[in-house]
């Protein structure tokens, strides 16, 4: 059995199912992203679902310094109080893949994350 088929969602198709969602009940949702524009996704899906995870690239350096800068899903996740994680790699991370399936996801919503996932993280949500 192949992996659970995957489907896009503008922002119309979201909004739509918004209703749906709040009458099925609240969703067990993992988040993966990293820049701005995948802020207010997140957002949103803190209102809809209960967010398990964020998962979002590490702090980088920046600048002339080289100050460590955490990415804008990090710091809003902070403020949201939601529990995050910043894996180095995602491929052969023996660790990453047990807090992920901890996390017991119902879904996992990427948005700009940046890293190719491996098929074991792919196939891992119950409703994909």
């Amino acid at each position: 059995m192949g992996a659970p088929a995957r489907r896009r969602i503008g922002r119309t198709g979201l909004n739509a199912g918004l209703q749906e969602v709040k009458e099925v009940g609240k969703i067990r949702t993992v988040f993966m992203g990293t820049p701005k524009v995948a802020v207010p996704l997140l957002s949103t899906l803190n209102e809809i679902s209960e967010i398990a995870l964020v998962v979002t690239q590490p702090d980088r350096p920046m600048g002339r310094k080289q100050h460590l800068h955490a990415s804008p899903v990090k710091v809003h996740s902070e403020k949201l109080g939601l529990k995050i994680v910043q894996p180095e790699q995602v491929k052969n991370n023996p660790i990453f893949l047990k807090e992920l399936q901890g996390a017991k996801p119902d879904v996992i919503v990427i948005v700009a994350y940046g890293k190719i996932l491996p098929q074991s993280v792919l196939e891992l949500p119950r409703m994909g």
